[in-house]
């Protein structure tokens, strides 16, 4: 049959279709906002909107045929790198990772609605010994510079931020103290 179109946000009233006909309502794919997903269409029978739903139309009756789209999250990595070359032996697990003052799980993807995020860590619960040295991150593989954490997410898009932190080299201080008694020169 003839393809009707109508764009993003509006309506259209069709009233050249045929008492009794039935009408595939769908969403082709490729056309529209890439940063959006098909979620439902009013009328359908089944729970698959891709397929579209066969709309019958009726003499005298107006039919209401909804679709509805959602936008694509972002999904945001967040791994730990402690780096032990100074005799620390942390593990990535032993840091805490957050987004936005929320902790997540360290290597799981992160689904976020579109919007700006902080990665940072906990730095109350980091293992004794240990500074945090950089943040970087990667959208699509891509590297962010000048990103300090800060993270715009974008429908679509997967975005990887490594914290890499040091452990501290252990110092001492010897301090020789002479305790003179006797009052000479020493």
């Amino acid at each position: 049959g003839t393809q009707k179109t109508i764009s993003e946000g509006s309506s259209k009233t069709y009233s050249d279709l045929v008492p009794g006909g039935s009408y595939t309502i769908a969403e082709v794919v490729g056309i529209g906002d890439p940063d959006f997903d098909l979620l439902s269409i009013s009328g359908d029978n089944d729970t698959d909107p891709s397929n579209g739903a066969l709309v019958t139309v009726v003499a005298g009756q107006d039919t209401v045929v909804t679709i509805t789209n959602k936008q694509k999250q972002g999904a945001l990595i967040v791994s730990k790198d402690p780096t032990n070359d100074s005799g620390g032996d942390a593990d990535p697990s032993d840091f805490t990772l957050l987004i936005d003052g929320d902790e997540v799980i360290g290597g799981e993807a992160n689904f976020l609605e579109p919007d700006s995020y902080t990665v940072s860590e906990d730095s109350e619960s980091m293992p004794n010994g240990y500074t945090q040295t950089d943040i970087s991150c990667t959208d699509d593989g891509e590297p962010i510079t000048d990103d300090e954490g800060m993270i715009d997410v974008e429908a679509g898009h997967v975005y990887r931020c490594t914290i890499i932190n040091d452990d501290i080299a252990p110092r001492l201080t010897l301090v020789k103290v002479v305790d003179n008694i006797f009052g000479e020169d020493l």
